[in-house]
């Protein structure tokens, strides 16, 4: 077990490094050039807080400077900046959340505001000139 999960640790490691030269690479492409079963690091990236979408927003920020957010990526792929509406300071924060979309899509939010995690579940299930649906 502690190879796999040094191998795992590095996998991941390895796939961060991708990312920061080809933004689009998926995990599982990654997986399947390395010769690393993807459905045994999925659970495993899961029991860590690991999140491939998390990695590849903070790679976005700190390797791209944000550059690639109006690029044009498909719409399960796409980000979508959410602004905090007025919402009062004194509403409760959430820890560790994590939303699983009927896509197949997992959300893990670390910290938020009830009304930011509705506002981030409406953003993210609208589709193109429609209105919201919870």
């Amino acid at each position: 077990m502690i190879e796999a999960d040094i191998r795992f640790q590095q996998t991941w490691e390895q796939y961060a490094e991708e990312l920061k030269k080809n933004y689009h690479c998926s995990l599982k492409q990654f997986c399947y050039r390395t010769r690393t079963s993807y459905n045994s690091l999925t659970p495993w990236l899961s029991r860590r807080g690991y999140s491939v979408s998390q990695l590849k927003l903070e790679i976005l920020n700190s390797h791209y400077g944000g550059s690639l957010v109006n690029t044009k990526l498909p719409s399960c792929n796409r980000l979508v900046p959410i602004v905090p509406s007025s919402v009062p300071q004194e509403e409760v924060s959430l820890f560790g959340i994590s939303i699983s979309f009927n896509s197949g899509t997992t959300v893990t939010v670390k910290q938020g505001t009830p009304g930011g995690v509705l506002e981030l579940i409406r953003s993210y299930e609208r589709k193109e000139g429609e209105a919201c649906t919870l």
